[in-house]
């Protein structure tokens, strides 16, 4: 019963946060002159390494021990959605030659978007599917 109760709220929460991440990416500006928005650590690419530091600053506030300024890439103070949205941008983008400072933020491909939005979707129904037929198994009840 808890397995499929998990199931259930991981499906769903699965598709509403594919449908906040869908309308960020339209709504987000994501170019900076000053560096490649979400390269954390400064190698000139947004990686696995950048989502470590990122991940440890999660839903931090200025102010907060674990926050960090880098992270707040919309530099609201708050470190949340929008800024993973920011993040999830540019993810994979490289600056070839880099150095400190200097970056420019390219623009990710609409396919890039829609891939990632895809993957979220397909992933929630997937997982509602399996929600769906454990609920039939169990005679219609959680």
């Amino acid at each position: 019963m808890k397995r499929l109760e998990a199931l259930a709220f991981l499906a769903l929460t699965t598709a509403f946060i594919s449908l906040i991440f869908f309308f960020l990416l339209i709504n987000v500006p994501i170019t900076s002159a000053e560096k490649l928005l979400g390269d954390l650590n400064h190698d000139g690419k947004v990686d696995e390494e950048d989502l470590s530091i990122f991940q440890k600053s999660w839903y931090t506030r200025s102010g907060d021990a674990n926050y960090n300024p880098e992270a707040d890439l919309d530099k609201n103070g708050f470190i949340n959605v929008k800024d993973f949205a920011i993040f999830g941008k540019n993810w994979g983008k490289t600056i070839p030659n880099t150095s400190v400072g200097g970056f420019i933020a390219e623009q990710s491909s609409p396919e890039t978007s829609i891939w990632t939005l895809s993957w979220f979707i397909c992933l929630s129904i997937m997982i509602m599917e399996k929600v769906r037929k454990l609920i039939k198994r169990r005679g219609g009840r959680l």
